[in-house]
This record gives structure tokens, C-alpha cells and sequence, in this order.
């Protein structure tokens, strides 16, 4: 009777199951929110007048602005956002 036993154990793996894939939709929506408010802040940080910068701040900015450069390059193009539509 181990068939009957696995069947009833069904509804409870289903439960958790469901409650992994919501924690990881959840985990990963606010990783969402996370990268959303880093893009913002950066787009500040590269939007400033930089001839107001410093040397220093110059520095800074060319640093960061590898880093984005480096993290664009990683991630690719995914959605194709990167790309002017073509027309035809």
C-alpha cells in the first residue's frame, strides 16, 4: 500500500511546492525593486553636470561608469532594447 500512501502525500508536496515557487517570486520581485533603485541612483550619478566635477570626482565617475559599462556587457542585450528597430 505504499502507492496509496505516496498519492495522499500528493496534496501536501503540491502545498509546498507552491509555497517555494511564491517565496521565489517573491525573493526575486524585490531583487527586482533592488536593481530598479540602483539604476536610478546611478542614472543621477551619471546624469550629473560633470564639469562641475572635481579631478577626484572625475575619477569616480570614470570608475563607475566602467563598472557600468562592464555590467552591460555581462548582462547583454536580453530583452533587444539595446537595438534600434530596424525598418523594413
Amino acid at each position: 500500500m505504499d502507492w496509496l500512501r505516496d498519492l495522499l502525500a500528493i496534496p501536501a508536496r503540491i502545498r509546498r511546492l507552491e509555497c517555494q515557487v511564491a517565496t521565489q517570486e517573491e525573493m526575486l520581485d524585490a531583487l527586482g525593486g533592488r536593481i530598479d533603485d540602483l539604476a536610478a541612483d546611478i542614472r543621477v550619478i551619471l546624469d550629473e553636470d560633470r564639469t562641475k566635477f572635481s579631478e577626484a570626482g572625475q575619477a569616480a565617475y570614470d570608475r563607475l561608469a566602467a563598472k557600468v559599462e562592464a555590467l552591460d556587457a555581462t548582462v547583454g542585450d536580453q530583452d533587444g532594447s539595446d537595438n534600434a528597430a530596424v525598418n523594413e
